[in-house]
């Protein structure tokens, strides 16, 4: 379905899977020319995260803007028919979100042109397009993003209320073409891992490998079978999205395995995504029963950095979560925010003051 925004723009819904697969090509050049580049954005991982949590109550509404032909914006949204409490309220998501972990969702805007995209985003919110929605939750979006930016200036300018929250936390390490690796790590850090290594080897035969391409499905098997046995609880949703990703992204090596062995048994394995000059940790498993005196998810960790800065990779991300792990290795980060309003409807307006008593309520029991 089709509406005309401006005399030079047309903003357009999509709403059925059909109409999106065929966006594919499309889509990921658009999100080329964005600021907003990343695998969680691209239309593999978010297809196949529809295919996997788009269920019952929840429905697609992707909000594209074209100038002429040419496609210049896409909010990846969908709706979300909430209850709380007995009242029932349709609110917009960031596809992707909450299942899966997905980091740095944003609307995917031509780069040089955000200031326009969003206003003309803006206008069919609270326009055309606010028959469809009650509640507006974007939920990490990154700090910095020039979508957030302006979408927040023209609602202030508007006289509008939204309410801003802290997000997520993603520390990460910079790998600067140079002979030194990790050069934000202290010299006492590289010797305890230098030291982990001596000693895992000294334990017996000691065995890392990546899995990537034709190997990847078996890979995940092995991956999931392992978390599965080590973290006592099913993975069997996330084992399904990224077969599924994996399969629609075959060709472009967007995933990796690495496993470290001791004596033939695995005692870690971290399930990287690879994206332009970019490595994502995007899930850790840890044999915790293996030597007490060996961090053996640290010396993985360790040897992939290795490795990765000896393919010419600049940037080690380590994804949201405040693990001790992650701040061993990272020398810097990324932070992001949630954003929720709501229009003057009378479900979200309750709903709104409930979230309101709340919130006040914990201010006055302190």
């Amino acid at each position: 379905m089709t509406m005309q925004a401006e005399q030079e723009y047309r903003i357009g819904i999509v709403d059925t899977r059909e109409a999106w697969e065929g966006m594919a090509g499309a889509w990921n050049a658009l999100l080329r020319s964005s600021r907003a580049d990343t695998v969680f954005l691209s239309w593999e991982w978010l297809f196949s995260w529809a295919d996997s949590f788009l269920v019952a109550g929840r429905r697609l509404f992707i909000v594209t803007v074209h100038q002429g032909q040419e496609l210049i914006g896409v909010a990846p949204w969908y709706l979300n028919r909430v209850s709380r409490n007995l009242v029932n309220f349709d609110q917009l998501e960031f596809l992707g979100s909450p299942e899966a972990g997905s980091d740095y969702l944003d609307v995917i805007l031509k780069e040089g042109r955000e200031q326009e995209v969003t206003e003309q985003l803006y206008q069919f919110l609270f326009r055309d397009g606010r028959m469809f929605w009650d509640c507006l939750l974007l939920r990490d979006i990154p700090s910095d993003s020039l979508f957030l930016l302006y979408l927040q200036d023209r609602i202030e300018r508007e006289g509008k209320y939204a309410e801003l929250s802290k997000g997520s936390y993603c520390p990460r390490v910079l790998l600067p073409k140079s002979a030194d690796w990790v050069p934000g790590i202290s010299p006492k850090r590289r010797a305890r891992f230098r030291q982990d290594v001596g000693r895992l080897k000294k334990s017996g035969d000691v065995d890392h490998r990546t899995v990537t391409g034709e190997g990847l499905a078996e890979g995940l098997d092995d991956f999931f079978s392992f978390y599965e046995k080590k973290k006592g609880q099913g993975g069997s949703h996330l084992h399904r999205f990224l077969r599924e990703f994996t399969r629609r992204s075959a060709g472009r090596d967007l995933v990796r395995i690495d496993f470290l062995a001791n004596r033939g048994v695995t005692i870690a394995s971290l399930l990287h995504l690879r994206y332009n000059d970019e490595l994502l940790l995007y899930l850790m498993v840890v044999d915790k029963e293996f030597n007490p005196k060996i961090s053996s998810g640290n010396v993985l960790v360790g040897l992939c950095l290795e490795q990765a800065h000896a393919a010419g990779v600049s940037r080690y991300d380590l994804l949201k979560g405040n693990e001790r792990y992650k701040f061993y290795w990272a020398d810097r980060g990324r932070s992001s925010l949630c954003l929720f309003m709501t229009q003057k409807k009378f479900n979200p307006l309750l709903y709104t003051a409930g979230r309101f008593m709340r919130y006040t309520a914990k201010i006055l029991l302190r």
